[in-house]
């Protein structure tokens, strides 16, 4: 399996069952450093960065530290992130052509379903689909994009799901949850309940990206105060 991550750290956030589940590889798209040269983007400025290029050297050091805790091998196609990119679009097709060198035996790539419509989270999912036409007969999957998906608390038809249940979409006409289309083909969402056994090792995994933490609102205190926060997974398969 292949996971897709735009940045540092969003496999670990919208799909670390899978990542624990083993059998898998993260490819991380935007993993490029700004020129040293670049002052701080607005995120870095919030996370407490004073440089970007940095910054960055930080989050790879994070993300070899969370990554190789679960064991999971990590291809970084260093692409240049949006922000410090001054706003200009990404270059999908040279990312899908990063992809497809790593599709030849890949069973099943898993893609943002670009909920909260960063312009990063986009670019990854449609180089992904962009990719997959090169590789027919794979399958796709799209993960819901943490914390965009959470930001208002997590809906009540996941919130009652039984573990590692597979429902149709109870509001497929919603924007904000179905962010995708299949032609006439209803998407299926599979929710993965984490066990208090599971959610205390994503916290773990997740504390390795520290400079992160208190800009997505995942420090210690505030999990505490929103113990359902990390409890639920969620992605869609045609």
């Amino acid at each position: 399996m292949i996971v897709v991550s735009p940045h540092l750290d969003d496999a670990a956030l919208s799909a670390w069952a899978r990542l624990a589940a083993g059998n898998v590889m993260v490819i991380t798209v935007f993993t490029g450093r700004p020129p040293a040269a670049f002052t701080v983007s607005s995120w870095d400025l919030e996370t407490g960065a004073t440089c970007s290029h940095q910054r960055m050297r930080e989050r790879l050091a994070e993300d070899d530290r969370a990554l190789g805790g679960l064991g999971v091998p990590t291809v970084r196609l260093g692409q240049v992130e949006f922000e410090y990119r001054s706003g200009g679009d990404a270059d999908v097709a040279a990312i899908a052509e990063g992809l497809r060198r790593y599709l030849a035996g890949c069973g099943e790539l898993w893609l943002p379903a670009g909920i909260g419509a960063h312009p990063d989270h986009i670019a990854a999912r449609d180089a992904g689909l962009l990719a997959l036409m090169a590789a027919p007969g794979l399958a796709a999957r799209f993960y819901a994009d943490f914390p965009y998906v959470a930001e208002d608390g997590w809906p009540s038809w996941i919130t009652t799901a039984t573990r590692h249940g597979t429902h149709a979409l109870v509001c497929p006409e919603s924007t904000e949850l179905c962010p995708l289309r299949f032609g006439d083909v209803r998407p299926t969402a599979r929710i993965t309940v984490l066990d208090p056994d599971e959610r205390a090792a994503k916290t773990s995994t997740l504390r390795n990206y520290r400079s992160q933490l208190c800009a997505l609102g995942l420090t210690d205190e505030e999990l505490a105060r929103s113990s359902r926060m990390l409890n639920y997974e969620l992605s869609w398969s045609a």
